[in-house]
């Protein structure tokens, strides 16, 4: 309980402070009231933790503490201008008015109502059931775990670089309840306010375009239906939180160069500025963004163009030194490069030109998202036997595209990893994004903004392709680039109705009402059922986090490990030689006494810390990750007879590693990408004993899985 009322007045002591910030301004518009003071309530928690994490500070006191002295200091500076407070005129006629518009309109009355009882389901998933996401479990709650126990953002030794060197503002929204309830209730929310936020500020910005109501409201229900958009707004994906900042910064540029508004343009550049520093897409942002600030620059300002420009980068760069450099540094203090080591860079960088028309090919056909129809499945073959006919007759390989991961055919999984936009996509959303190129000739301001937004999506596009090939890991980014881009969507009502709005209103329809069933990470029949089940609330949670995302039915190899180390007592000190996709947050939720530390088990002989854990878990025979060096030592030589290799003779005690490139191929000299090594427990079974083999052998449908406990002399 206490902990849970630390965190409330936490909360409201930040969202106090905040207020007392906003109403300094002397904003006179309630909405961009409602939007500075977003921007400084996340901006007040990147600095707080900053601040604490020099500090080694980052507890529940010390965020009380830093809690307390900046709502002192707001209300001191509030106090001493005069104690300004914001005009606060025709809020309690909107609902009325609200009501009144979408009464009038069938297809918008049936899509609210319909909206509502989405938004209601996916609420009872944030309170209620945790993320399932590898890539939460592996990277993002993972390395929130370790802050909270380290208190600290310091870089630390870790098997999955993805821990330390990926930007961190993001994660920050949620560390902060972690750090208070030391379990993960909380930390969907962020991603639930971001969906809303997203499209409130697209309403406030159509509304400046003094666009009729009722199509601003239909904008909302298109954009907010979208697969991604309400897949990812019951996850711990960071798209739409980066596409509420994003469009943060659109809205306020058009604000400041429209009426010479120098606090807008500041926060406009605060709203990019805290993206840089929440998630590295942010970095493929800044091309389409230069285009069309660039474009609304040249005909708000014609041959002064570059003032609003000079003036947004100036303020920018102050914002990103004071609000995202942070991890930047510590990549260069670590690795001599602020985005990390080469060996990760070059993981997720496209190989090149070479990739482009092949990888632009892949994503156009990706985009034709079947969600939820999953009649496609069967089809597929045909599908990628089509396309590899194509490519070919254009010389390429259906590899040459492919970046990560592979190609497998058209999507038919409600997914937050995979999904797109459904099937509006070539309905709707991309007609409309073409579409919009023509209508940017206008110099209304109602064709010209809206149409000026598709330019996001487009030039992402080609950004996305150039910078990073072809992913199905990347699809996600377009509920970033699709939020920037929904102002397009306005070009699509009509007031009377024909076949084009009856369709369009059906696939909305459609999604609101089977995402929330067809979820394949959280179907909500069977998450009731599992409720009925399951008494503890915290065993329900767990035994959510552990399915596997791409099928409810199927658990992580994970869990069956958990069910097996009941030896392990409370505040044990256990080391983690996991691989580095290995999930590794459950052990934090398992048992919060527990420390848990990832090992890299060739640092671990080199350096022969024994001592610093009680237990440690192998997985596997090998352990497979990132190279931090890029000048390594090649102990191995090919015997290309036999085919396989074989090592020099070792000094005692190291590890033997063998090195492959990003297509997992064993090198033998040059820079690698990834790295291996051997898992042999001789080598320490003079610190520890053998206390638990697990060794996972089931029908396939769970997968293998050999795991060994050991337990400190």
């Amino acid at each position: 309980m206490l902990e849970v009322t630390g965190f409330i007045f936490s909360f409201a002591a930040v969202c106090l402070s905040s207020a007392f910030f906003t109403f300094l301004l002397r904003e006179t518009k309630i909405s961009h009231n409602a939007v500075y003071f977003a921007l400084i309530f996340i901006s007040q928690l990147i600095v707080t933790f900053q601040a604490l994490s020099l500090l080694k500070g980052i507890n529940p006191p010390g965020i009380l503490i830093c809690n307390v002295l900046i709502l002192l200091i707001a209300v001191g500076i509030w106090l001493f201008n005069g104690r300004p407070m914001p005009v606060m005129t025709g809020i309690p006629g909107i609902l009325p008015r609200l009501a009144g518009v979408i009464g009038s309109d069938k297809a918008l009355l049936a899509l609210t109502v319909l909206f509502g009882f989405c938004s209601l389901i996916t609420l009872f998933f944030v309170i209620l059931v945790p993320t399932n996401s590898m890539d939460a479990l592996t990277y993002k709650l993972a390395r929130i775990g370790i802050w909270a126990q380290q208190q600290s953002l310091a870089h630390f030794e870790t098997t999955s670089m993805r821990q330390v060197i990926f930007p961190v503002n993001w994660e920050l929204m949620l560390l902060w309840p972690v750090i208070f309830l030391k379990r993960d209730y909380l930390t969907v929310f962020p991603a639930f306010f971001s969906y809303f936020g997203s499209l409130a500020v697209v309403s406030i910005f159509l509304k400046s375009l003094k666009f009729s109501t009722k199509r601003i409201i239909w904008v909302i229900l298109v954009l907010g239906s979208l697969p991604v958009m309400i897949l990812e707004s019951s996850s711990i994906q960071s798209d739409l939180f980066i596409g509420f900042l994003l469009f943060c910064s659109f809205y306020l540029f058009y604000f400041s160069v429209k009426n010479r508004d120098r606090k807008a343009m500041i926060f406009s550049a605060v709203a990019y500025a805290v993206t840089l520093g929440a998630k590295s897409t942010a970095i493929l942002f800044i091309l389409p963004f230069l285009v069309v600030f660039l474009a609304m620059s040249l005909k708000e300002k014609g041959k002064k163009f570059y003032k609003p420009l000079s003036s947004f980068s100036m303020y920018l760069i102050i914002g990103f030194l004071a609000l995202s450099a942070y991890n930047y540094v510590l990549n260069y203090l670590s690795f001599g490069n602020i985005f990390g080591p080469s060996s990760t860079i070059g993981q997720h960088i496209s190989p090149g030109l070479k990739s482009f028309i092949p990888s632009f090919i892949l994503y156009m056909v990706y985009l034709l998202d079947f969600s939820g129809l999953a009649a496609i499945k069967s089809i597929n073959p045909d599908i990628l036997n089509g396309i590899s006919y194509f490519l070919g007759l254009l010389g390429y390989k259906l590899s040459d595209g492919v970046c990560i991961g592979e190609f497998s055919g058209l999507n038919h999984l409600f997914q937050e990893n995979f999904s797109s936009f459904g099937l509006l996509s070539y309905l709707l959303i991309l007609p409309l994004t073409v579409f919009s190129l023509f209508k940017c000739r206008h110099n209304k301001d109602r064709h010209f903004y809206p149409a000026v937004s598709g330019l996001f999506l487009l030039v992402f596009l080609l950004v996305l392709i150039l910078a990073m090939g072809f992913s199905v890991w990347c699809i996600r980014y377009f509920a970033t680039a699709v939020i920037l881009s929904s102002p397009v969507l306005a070009f699509s009502y009509f007031k009377k109705t024909n076949l084009l709005k009856i369709l369009i209103t059906i696939l909305v329809a459609l999604n609101y009402t089977l995402i929330p069933f067809l979820n394949v990470q959280k179907p909500l029949p069977e998450v009731l059922k599992l409720a009925f089940k399951i008494k503890s609330f915290n065993n329900f949670r767990q035994d959510l986090r552990l399915r596997m995302d791409t099928d409810f039915y199927s658990r992580y190899k994970l869990y069956y490990l958990l069910q097996n180390l009941q030896m392990i007592p409370d505040n044990a000190v256990i080391g983690l030689i996991f691989s580095e996709y290995d999930p590794v947050y459950p052990f934090f939720e398992e048992n919060p006494g527990w420390k848990i530390y990832p090992v890299r088990y060739e640092t671990f002989l080199s350096e022969k810390s024994f001592d610093k854990y009680d237990y440690l878990i192998m997985a596997g025979v090998r352990q497979n990750i990132c190279p931090v060096k890029e000048e390594v030592k090649f102990n191995y030589y090919p015997d290309y007879k036999n085919k396989t290799i074989h090592f020099n003779k070792n000094e005692e005690g190291k590890a033997k590693t063998f090195y492959a490139n990003r297509d997992n191929i064993i090198i033998f000299s040059g820079k690698p990408s990834k790295m291996s090594n051997i898992l042999d427990d001789k080598l320490i079974l003079k610190y520890f004993k053998p206390v638990k083999v697990i060794n996972l052998k089931t029908d396939g449908k769970y997968g293998k899985g050999l795991y060994r406990v050991y337990k400190k002399l």
